[in-house]
């Protein structure tokens, strides 16, 4: 068992595999918990239940007066999480890490929604010049080579390697780190205020742009978690105060010159002031 404490949450978990999550040491504390979140290696009575919602990945499924989600790889189930309120217990077909961190990987965008002010943002963040830089593109794209760059380049830290959390305090949009950070489980315990948000797309030369708040939607949709019917007008809060944020298109070729020229370019705009 280990309490963790996320954007001012503490999470208690009790996990199977819980020595293969490389990083949750950064994250303990004390106090009470917030949320439990619990996994097991069993079967799931799957009579009785309504399914409500589907997706590529998962279905949701209503049992009596709480959610199951039914992870799915292919048309087999492999896993389920039980929602109940501030308990989520997850299932495992199979005792297996990667599902493991899957599902609760799951169980934490969960918390996340359940949270005012705070978004979820697929990416790759680092905290540098007292800032805090989220690049985003879609998979593939290069954006933990760019990460890797500024901290070769620019002694830039690691916030978070693929997931991240946007949380706004006293105005102020915040870059907050969690344990959950892809596969290769690269963060640190570190938050920073929310300096740009660079779109990446390769190219061969390294041309940079900024960007109007309404194509920087455009690009952000695909990048964040989908809103729901219980957290809709927050949802809508964080896009708008997200949207006003310096964005940025960034081509670039992943050389050292890469570096080079978007540091010069964000100077250039004043966002290490």
């Amino acid at each position: 068992m280990k309490k963790i404490k996320i954007v001012n949450k503490i999470i208690e978990l009790n996990l199977i595999n819980e020595e293969s999550f490389q990083t949750l040491n950064k994250y303990e504390s004390e106090g009470d918990s917030d949320y439990y979140i619990t996994s097991r290696v069993g079967t799931i009575d799957l009579s009785g239940g309504k399914i409500i919602n589907q997706t590529e990945y998962y279905d949701t499924a209503l049992y009596n007066d709480y959610n199951v989600q039914l992870q799915r790889d292919g048309n087999d189930y492999i896993g389920a999480i039980i929602y109940k309120q501030n308990t989520i217990e997850l299932i495992m077909f199979a005792n297996d890490f990667n599902l493991e961190y899957l599902l609760s990987q799951y169980a934490f965008l969960y918390i996340l929604n359940q949270m005012k002010n705070t978004m979820f943002i697929h990416g790759s963040s680092i905290f540098v010049n007292n800032k805090g830089i989220l690049f985003c593109a879609k998979s593939g794209t290069g954006k933990s080579t760019h990460r890797k760059l500024w901290e070769r380049l620019g002694n830039a830290i690691c916030i978070n390697d693929d997931k991240n959390v946007v949380v706004e305090e006293n105005n102020e949009l915040w870059l907050y780190p969690n344990p959950w950070s892809g596969k290769h489980q690269i963060d640190n315990n570190i938050k920073a205020r929310l300096g740009a948000i660079v779109f990446l797309y390769q190219n061969k030369e390294n041309v940079v742009s900024k960007i109007k708040p309404i194509e920087g939607l455009r690009l952000l949709l695909g990048q964040v978690s989908q809103p729901s019917s219980d957290n809709l007008d927050n949802w809508n809060k964080m896009i708008d105060e997200i949207i006003s944020v310096p964005m940025y298109r960034y081509g670039c070729n992943m050389t050292d010159e890469a570096y080079s020229v978007l540091n010069k370019r964000l100077g250039e705009d004043n966002i290490w002031d």
